[in-house]
C-alpha cells in the first residue's frame, strides 16, 4: 500500500493510501479527524478486514494482522497468472501484504495504521525494491 501525504485545497495535510490493484485510494483522513501516522478511514464503497496468518478475521481494535480490501475499484485478478491470483485474492478480498491495525479515534472513526510489511518486495518498473526504501524516497521528495 502506498501512503502519501498531500495538501488539500485548504492547505491542510491529509494522508491517503491506495494500491495499484485498487485503481484509487482506499482510505483517507477527514479534515476534522487527522490522526498522525494513520492512513485514514476506509472510504465509502470499500470494505476491509484484518486477518491473522491463519486467515481468521480479527474483529477487535489494536490487533495486528494482514489488511485485506474489497470494492468496485479493486481489480478482478491478474491476466494469465493463476498463481498470483491464488496468492493475492481470497474470498473476493485482495491481500495487500501490509500488516495493519485498526484504531478508533477520539471522534469515533476507525483509522487504519500500517505497522509493517508482510510482503517485503515491491516491483517498481522492472526492478524489485523494498517498502522501506520506497517510504524513504517518498518522505524525502
Amino acid at each position: 500500500m502506498v501512503r502519501l501525504r498531500c495538501k488539500s485545497m485548504k492547505d491542510t495535510a491529509n494522508d491517503i493510501s491506495g494500491l495499484t490493484e485498487t485503481c484509487t485510494v482506499v482510505c483517507s483522513t477527514a479534515p476534522d479527524d487527522i490522526w498522525y501516522g494513520s492512513s485514514g478511514s476506509i472510504l465509502p464503497g470499500i470494505e476491509c478486514k484484518i486477518v491473522t496468518v491463519e486467515g481468521n478475521e480479527i474483529t477487535g481494535h489494536d490487533q495486528p494482522g494482514e489488511l485485506l480490501v474489497k470494492g468496485p475499484a479493486v481489480v478482478l485478478g491478474y491476466l494469465n497468472n493463476e498463481k498470483a491470483n491464488k496468492e493475492t485474492f481470497q474470498d473476493g478480498y485482495m491481500r495487500t501484504g501490509d500488516e495493519a491495525v485498526i484504531r478508533k479515534s477520539s471522534k469515533g472513526n476507525e483509522h487504519i495504521f500500517i505497522v509493517d510489511r508482510i510482503k517485503e518486495l515491491i516491483k517498481v518498473k522492472v526492478s524489485n525494491t523494498t517498502h522501506a526504501y520506497n517510504t524513504t524516497v517518498a518522505n524525502t521528495s
